[in-house]
């Protein structure tokens, strides 16, 4: 704006001080710059000027105060979210944005809780919504690239990642594109990506655990040790238990047993509340229990059944339709509490299946085990003691990872696969006669289909 042509000095000058007094003050600085491009010296717009370069920060805060909750609320959200209460933080969240509807804080912290409790397409759409508000929110980005990256838009979620390190270097931007180009195979550059992450964060026990088993896959064994040790030196005590898992892989340590308590409820514990949402369309095991079960018996048949690590109760409806008595053990009370909710249970146990078995006094017709003995590397106690607690002519039905080369194998999620070979033994030495044996893919992880066995056993005769 030029004075001389649009204005007086006097009638810019006074404009600019009612601009001022209204709370315009980009409007002001305005009028005061352009009386200064005119006369450089003038003292009423040099001091007017600078009175709004003054006040301009204090705005500025005030107007950010106004656009977020307070601290001490931002700060129970986040409590809320680190502590896993991820339905409380997502409640939250949308209590305060009735108030602070474009609280950029609050918006991205819905997209995480969302994006934990497996609601990742609309956990995407609230960090869509947050770039719009702010297109240089780096976080924004990084979240979003963590949640396509669940959803199997693998591209995307590296593009995204590479947004939000474009506009700020967060380690977990890094880390995000790094298991995004895991999932994608590009192994070198996920290494890379979690090395970074690394360098920013060096505490960061995931991206360590994450790239040993990247550097496992690329043959370079020697690193993958070291990342793995690292993870012993940093780590919390579940991601201990993963690490040792790994190592005893590597031939680093004595392949346990079966995989540790502790680890086991950690992880079931996470999941319990995704379980379904996040792994819809990937997991396809249950549709594989549900075949054999379909095959051998018959409709009509009416049995007591029980559910050895029923989790959610993801087979409970299925299995209804052939039960007089439907019994559920778990050892996760944060599955259970998912599983009663069906109300399609008789009784639910929170116990270690074995100790159940070893303990309880009821028999039933039918055991079903999905996904379960993956938990164990010998089965020969499992067996057993199902044999011991099967009616007459009673079936078990189980499904496991298929082993590549050894009998029994631990693989890279931290879970145990079982030749064909070593099942057919454990049949024969307990007694059981096979009536039934299918393989399919189990899941998918990535762009990786994972193979899968289900077996139906009899007990004693004929099928």
């Amino acid at each position: 704006m030029s004075p001389s042509q649009q204005l007086t000095i006097a009638q810019a000058l006074s404009r600019a001080k009612k601009a001022a007094k209204q709370g315009n003050l980009a409007v002001a600085q305005q009028l005061y710059q352009a009386v200064l491009q005119h006369q450089p010296r003038h003292p009423i717009a040099t001091q007017g000027l600078r009175l709004l370069q003054k006040e301009l920060p204090r705005r500025q805060s005030l107007q950010a105060q106004t656009a977020n909750p307070s601290q001490d609320q931002i700060n129970a959200l986040i409590n809320l979210y680190h502590s896993g209460q991820m339905s409380q933080a997502e409640q939250s969240c949308r209590q305060l944005l009735q108030t602070y509807p474009q609280s950029l804080i609050v918006l991205n912290l819905l997209g995480a809780a969302l994006s934990s409790q497996g609601q990742l397409q609309q956990a995407v759409q609230v960090f869509d919504k947050v770039i719009r508000l702010e297109p240089d929110y780096a976080q924004a980005y990084s979240n979003r690239g963590n949640a396509l990256t669940g959803l199997g838009q693998l591209e995307e979620a590296v593009d995204s990642c590479n947004k939000a390190i474009e506009l700020q270097p967060l380690a977990e931007a890094y880390y995000n594109r790094g298991n995004a180009l895991t999932e994608l195979e590009q192994l070198e550059a996920a290494v890379d990506s979690y090395d970074q992450a690394i360098r920013l964060k060096p505490d960061l026990a995931q991206a360590y655990y994450n790239r040993g088993n990247a550097l496992n896959d690329l043959g370079k064994l020697v690193e993958a040790v070291a990342c793995f040790n690292k993870v012993l030196e940093i780590g919390s005590d579940d991601i201990h238990d993963r690490a040792r898992l790994q190592l005893a892989r590597l031939g680093e340590g004595k392949m346990p047993d079966r995989t540790p308590e502790s680890y086991m409820k950690s992880f079931y514990h996470s999941k319990a509340k995704v379980w379904g949402l996040a792994t819809k369309g990937h997991y396809h095991g249950h549709q594989l229990v549900r075949e054999a079960i379909d095959y051998v018996i018959e409709k009509e048949e009416r049995l007591n059944i029980l559910d050895l690590g029923c989790g959610t109760g993801s087979l409970a409806d299925f299995l209804h339709s052939y039960a007089s008595r439907l019994d559920g053990v778990d050892i996760s009370p944060d599955m259970l509490e998912r599983a009663a909710e069906r109300e399609v249970y008789n009784n639910l146990v929170e116990e270690d299946l074995v100790q159940y078995l070893e303990e309880t006094s009821n028999s039933y017709g039918l055991m079903v085990a999905a996904a379960v003995l993956i938990h164990f590397a010998d089965l020969e106690t499992v067996f057993s003691l199902v044999w011991d607690r099967l009616d007459e002519h009673g079936r078990f039905v189980f499904s496991l990872f298929k082993a590549a080369e050894e009998e029994v194998e631990l693989n890279s999620f931290d879970m145990f696969a079982h030749s064909d070979q070593y099942i057919q033994q454990l049949v024969d030495r307990v007694g059981f006669r096979l009536c039934y044996q299918k393989e399919g893919i189990h899941e998918s992880r990535g762009i990786h289909a994972v193979v899968g066995v289900v077996y139906l056993l009899e007990k004693n005769s004929g099928c």
